[in-house]
């Protein structure tokens, strides 16, 4: 059965490509699109839906350029990788897409994230600003910019005051940062620490019991 669907997604996703093609006015010459290169391109789309991410990175790698006709292309190969925990060839080609000025959401995201691990926080920021929010990434895109830009400046500070910059972009988003507000104020070694772990494990709407285990004073005050 799921084989038979898979099939059904491949024809399917010919299908819509050749109308998206055809409707469209671009120039075949952009990229040679012989049948081998579709058959690999789709093949590479449907393992990455069935989460088999070591088959999709290698049809996709299959394809020399194709992120010049393609930017879901670069995001799912960059995904593939990130999954399969190759961190030196999303790093190699994300530097690529941006000689190309062909980034994407996954590339600027990971090469921010690259950038502030390296404590180059200047550069990650100009990375972190290149993220635009799109259909795909509507529903976390606020809080992760907010999330990001506000690392940034802690990082930078270190001061209570930075904290003050992560703010909820939506009430939904309230119990998320106060997650990160507790690990902030950990991160600058603040005697507010305590308290604000408190604030999650004592959540009475939501189990946060996990943050036990993160709790500077747990073993003081529990046992």
């Amino acid at each position: 059965m799921r084989t038979a669907f898979s099939k059904f997604k491949l024809i399917l996703y010919i299908f819509i490509f050749i109308a998206i093609f055809n409707s469209s006015n671009a120039k075949v010459s952009v990229y040679n699109y012989d049948a081998k290169n579709i058959s690999n391109y789709f093949s590479g789309l449907i393992s990455f839906d069935d989460i088999n991410y070591k088959n999709s990175e290698k049809f996709f790698k299959k394809l020399d350029n194709f992120e010049n006709s393609s930017s879901q292309y670069s995001s799912k190969l960059i995904y593939s990788l990130i999954s399969l925990w190759k961190y030196k060839e999303v790093y190699r080609y994300s530097k690529k897409l941006e000689k190309k000025n062909l980034t994407n959401f996954e590339s600027n995201l990971f090469m921010g994230l690259y950038e502030f691990k390296a404590k180059n926080y200047l550069k990650a920021q100009i990375y972190f600003n290149k993220l635009e929010n799109n259909f795909e990434h509507a529903l976390i895109f606020d809080i992760l910019k907010t999330t990001l830009n506000s690392w940034v400046k802690i990082s930078q500070i270190k001061s209570e005051k930075s904290i003050q910059a992560i703010i909820s972009p939506h009430p939904s988003y309230d119990n998320v940062i106060s997650i990160q507000n507790a690990f902030a104020y950990c991160f600058i070694d603040s005697s507010k620490t305590s308290k604000e772990f408190m604030k999650i494990i004592n959540n009475k709407e939501s189990n946060y019991s996990r943050y036990h285990f993160y709790h500077p004073d747990f073993y003081d005050v529990y046992l």
